[in-house]
């Protein structure tokens, strides 16, 4: 283990805070810390076991002498094996961040405000004070981080003149069994992948479960590969995002998505970076406004909407609803609409535990981490944060 430069501490990071905006300098020693415990006390997706890991572990190697790389059975007895000062950005589950105040209390480790998002907690708290007790809708939050941030604004008022632009209804689903959307980019594993895949067999061959089927790693992993992934989108796939979203075709997988929720929440892009090359296809008229403001809409409007919902309401949304989950998959990928409009809705109706359903999202679901669902989850954010403010 290579030691920090003296007087300096090192960065704990945590999986999904794996891309080169969650450090501060090129010089800067991170600590990443592979927990067995995790994978043993609940059964993930085969699939998001892998990438997790292997996106850890390219980091790591990508960091070299700078990366101290600990496995261990439990996050505590991995970190008892470094000594120095820790400092550490704030998780995006509140059982990391209570795991961070508990060791906090037991050795020095700074703690610096969350990143990964467009819109900080403060910000988000401050606009709901705003609001005087009103109801706290996306849409709203959505425009305010439009206008502090400048994107797609003219002259203080949204481009084009209206905030929803792609508003319209969508188009009916294709008669064909394909839409016309490109495959979207997908990486090819490596010596890295081999070696998670290996562990993983060994795992299973000593009792730990896995939900669904293994396979080759579709998702970004690396900073490379998630830039690949994001070029690919903006060149091939997002002029016709938002056409026929919503639809579904019997052989047709991917549709116009983007693919990039996952590297989002590995924090191997910026989601600020993701908005400027889709405003900059609109710039070079590669893009038309409508499929461009509607992606965006999803980046900072809906995505930082739901995470700082996580935040404010406590994560305690239930209603009551206290039935179990019944559901199961074999495969990874599920993007919102199956989730949020098919089984959501289902839970809804035959009064699913909301706590419940969104920890089997997030273990099962590769483009699903634990503040995202929970806003969606059956009960609805806005109606959970209308009843608290009542």
């Amino acid at each position: 283990m290579t030691p920090a430069p003296s007087g300096h501490s090192r960065r704990w990071l945590f999986g999904d805070q794996l891309g080169p905006h969650f450090l501060d300098d090129d010089d800067q020693h991170v600590l990443l810390v592979e927990s067995t415990g995790v994978l043993r006390r609940q059964t993930f997706h085969r699939q998001k076991a892998h990438l997790v890991l292997s996106a850890m572990r390219h980091r790591a190697a990508e960091l070299g002498d700078r990366a101290t790389y600990v496995r261990s059975e439990t996050f505590r007895g991995g970190l008892a094996e470094v000594g120095g000062v820790l400092d550490v950005i704030q998780p995006t589950t509140f059982a990391a961040a209570r795991l961070v105040a508990d060791l906090a209390a037991e050795r020095l480790i700074l703690r610096h405000p969350a990143r990964g998002f467009a819109s900080s907690r403060a910000e988000f708290v401050g606009w709901a004070s705003r609001r005087g007790g009103r109801r706290l809708p996306m849409e709203d939050f959505y425009r305010e981080t439009r206008r502090r941030l400048g994107v797609l604004m003219a002259a203080g008022s949204p481009v084009g003149g209206r905030w929803k632009v792609d508003a319209d209804p969508c188009e009916p689903p294709p008669k064909a069994p394909r839409l016309d959307a490109s495959e979207p980019w997908w990486p090819t594993e490596d010596a890295i992948d081999a070696g998670v895949r290996a562990d993983l067999d060994a795992l299973a061959a000593d009792g730990v479960l896995f939900a669904g089927e293994d396979g080759p790693r579709r998702f970004a992993a690396t900073r490379a590969e998630a830039l690949a992934v994001l070029a690919d989108f903006v060149e091939h796939r997002l002029p016709g995002f938002g056409r026929c979203a919503d639809a579904g075709a019997g052989e047709e997988r991917w549709m116009a998505k983007s693919v990039l929720t996952a590297p989002l929440n590995l924090g191997l892009l910026d989601p600020l970076e993701v908005v400027a090359a889709a405003e900059a296809a609109y710039a070079a008229r590669s893009a038309s406004l409508a499929a461009v403001e509607g992606f965006i809409r999803q980046v900072i409007g809906w995505r930082d909407y739901r995470w700082h919902v996580y935040w404010f309401s406590g994560a305690d949304c239930t209603l009551g609803h206290r039935r179990p989950v019944r559901v199961t998959r074999a495969d990874g990928p599920n993007h919102h609409r199956p989730r949020l409009t098919v089984l959501g809705s289902y839970a809804l109706q035959d009064g699913w535990d909301p706590t419940e359903l969104t920890s089997w999202f997030d273990r099962r679901n590769l483009d699903a981490y634990d503040g995202l669902p929970m806003p969606n989850s059956p009960d609805g954010s806005e109606a959970y944060l209308r009843l608290r403010s009542s």
